[in-house]
């Protein structure tokens, strides 16, 4: 059985700002914090290593981990956040304007193959999150810590729960309907002897080590 402990990055320029960004924004002094107290909670689950995406607030979270639990960082490129139009970066998300172009994407996965100009389509979300279940369920490691983003998160326990099954239209529930703080913990279960589904959901989104400080 294999324990997958999925954190998302701590909070980022793009977070605090709500200004659209690319993969470069960084941590603010307070993500730099929440990654710090994530660590103290990781140290604990015995996690063999670290997968994160190739955004720099991913990348800066997973180091923090890393120094203080002394795991390595496996960076793997495709676990990155969704992509929105290009034309939106730069620009505040609540935005009348910009929300509308968000929420025009997520209603275009009701077709799995549309692509809003040059936004993903579902499909291509789905198929980077089944790339990464299928690298976890190869790993050797028994316990491992994936750094990732919101919606991709999302995506990724989608597709754990409900595989093939899963539509764009379950998908926008799962978008608007879970939410998903900083630093927040995703505690999976993997094996191939499980009853039925071969993952388990057994904690979601669990942040109460950012109120013990």
């Amino acid at each position: 059985m294999k324990n997958i402990y999925i954190v998302r990055h701590g909070q980022s320029e793009e977070n605090a700002t709500k200004i659209l960004a690319d993969g470069g924004s960084p941590l603010t002094a307070e993500g730099i914090r929440e990654a710090g107290i994530i660590a103290s909670r990781v140290a604990q689950l015995k996690a063999e290593v670290i997968f994160c995406s190739d955004y720099v607030r991913a990348k800066q979270t997973a180091d923090i981990i890393s120094q203080q639990v002394g795991v390595s960082v496996e960076v793997l490129p495709y676990i990155y956040e969704n992509k929105y139009p290009g034309r939106i970066i730069g620009h505040k998300q609540d935005e009348p304007e910009i929300l509308q172009i968000a929420l025009n994407v997520h209603a275009g996965y009701a077709d799995p193959d549309f692509h809003y100009e040059d936004a993903e389509s579902f499909n291509d979300l789905k198929k980077r999150a089944r790339t990464l279940l299928d690298h976890i369920t190869k790993h050797p490691a028994e316990n491992m810590l994936i750094v990732s983003h919101a919606l991709f998160i999302k995506m990724m326990v989608g597709e754990m729960l409900f595989g093939d099954a899963l539509t764009g239209e379950v998908f926008k529930s799962m978008i608007h309907g879970l939410r998903l703080k900083n630093t927040g913990i995703t505690w999976c279960e993997y094996s191939d002897k499980f009853f039925q589904n071969q993952w388990k959901i057994n904690t979601w989104n669990d942040h109460n080590h950012l109120a013990e400080v």
